[in-house]
C-alpha cells in the first residue's frame, strides 16, 4: 500500500526565473532576469549559510547603516547560495558579479527590488508543480 502522507510532490525542485522590473542594463532589450533555487529548506548550503550568521542585535531600534548591513548580507547569500545565472546581462554569470549588482542596487537605495528577489526565491511554491488530483489518486 502506498504511503498515504507521501508529500515528495510538494518538495520546491528545479530553478525559477525571477524580472528585476525597471533594471535594464546598457545595451539590453529587457530588464535583468534572475535564475535561482529555492531559498529556504530545500536549499542546505543556504540554510547553512543562514544558520551559521551570529545571532541579530539586542533588539532596539536598527539605524540605517545596519538596515544596509543586513540587506548586503542578503544579498551575498542570495548571490552566493540561491542564484545561479541571469539573463538581460551582458557578462557571464559568476557569484561575484551577481553580489556586486546586487549591493549596487541597494547602495542606490533600491534595497526594496533585492528585498523582492528573495521573497520570489523564499516563496516554495513557485518551484515545481502541483500534480493533478488524479495524479494523486484524488480524481
Amino acid at each position: 500500500m502506498p504511503n498515504p502522507f507521501d508529500f515528495s510532490h510538494l518538495k520546491p525542485q528545479g530553478t525559477a526565473k525571477y524580472t528585476l522590473d525597471g533594471v535594464i542594463m546598457a545595451g539590453q532589450p529587457a530588464p535583468v532576469r534572475l535564475i535561482g533555487k529555492h531559498a529556504g529548506r530545500s536549499n542546505a548550503a543556504y540554510m547553512n549559510a543562514v544558520l551559521s550568521e551570529p545571532e541579530g542585535r539586542d533588539g532596539g531600534a536598527k539605524t540605517a547603516e545596519q538596515m544596509d548591513e543586513d540587506d548586503r548580507k542578503l544579498a551575498k547569500r542570495l548571490a552566493r547560495y540561491v542564484l545561479t545565472g541571469w539573463e538581460n546581462v551582458p557578462l557571464a554569470f559568476t557569484p561575484e558579479l551577481c553580489e556586486q549588482m546586487l549591493v549596487n542596487l541597494i547602495d542606490n537605495q533600491r534595497p526594496d527590488l533585492v528585498r523582492a528577489a528573495f521573497i520570489f526565491f523564499a516563496d516554495a511554491d513557485r518551484f515545481g508543480s502541483m500534480p493533478s488530483a488524479e495524479v494523486l489518486g484524488n480524481g
